[in-house]
């Protein structure tokens, strides 16, 4: 955790975290309409539409076997290839949500199983969208032989983190849901979850709503 992250302020908190609800469609069908807004589990369903998002517009931008040839165009592809990597770095305080809240909070509840894979497949996640990123760096700088290896890293990084958010959604959430019951216990994880801040952009949003945990 940065210490930026952890003095993330409760107004901005808020903010942030109401933000990613108006980002990208709501997630994961009826387990994200169980949930309310301000649900721990919601905001982490919400960030992951916006990551799914950034992941499809990565492989629009991936699918040309070679770079064009035009120069203007060749580097605005290039340069929105920079952004989407920049911000899939910056989903980070997603996944330290998870592994410094949410998958602590499952092992103690006996189950470390599901929270292990999934943090080892972040460690994994986190070198290909760093590669990704040093790649599109070079590119721009004028390394056009690295396009096919940038594609190959673009494919690999779409297909685990595709698979990794499949898992979270469909296994790994309801199962928190199920095994931990007290809404004390909700509201506590969220405060911690404030405390490192949240990923979505931040833009005016409407005023914090309350707890409303099932």
């Amino acid at each position: 955790m940065t210490s930026s992250a952890a003095h993330t302020s409760p107004d901005r908190s808020a903010n942030q975290r109401s933000a990613c609800q108006h980002v990208g469609q709501p997630g994961s069908g009826a387990l994200r309409a169980s949930l309310s807004d301000e649900h721990p589990l919601a905001t982490l369903l919400d960030e992951h539409q916006v990551i799914l998002s950034h992941l499809t517009r990565l492989a629009e931008l991936t699918l040309a076997p070679a770079l064009v040839t035009a120069p203007a165009v060749r580097r605005a592809v290039l340069e929105e290839l920079l952004r989407l990597a920049t911000k899939l770095i910056g989903v980070e305080p997603h996944h330290q949500r998870e592994e410094q809240v949410l998958f602590p909070a499952l092992e103690e509840r006996g189950i470390h199983g599901p929270p292990e894979a999934m943090a080892a497949e972040h460690v994994r996640l986190r070198a290909l969208k760093h590669a990704l990123h040093d790649q599109a760096r070079r590119l721009l700088a004028g390394g056009e032989n690295l396009w096919p290896e940038t594609c190959a890293t673009a494919e690999t990084l779409i297909e685990m983190l595709r698979a990794h958010i499949a898992k979270e959604d469909g296994v790994l959430y309801p199962l928190a849901l199920r095994v931990i019951r007290e809404a004390s216990v909700w509201a506590e994880l969220r405060r911690r979850c404030d405390a490192i801040g949240y990923c979505c952009p931040r833009v005016a949003v409407a005023a914090d709503q309350g707890d409303g945990y099932p």
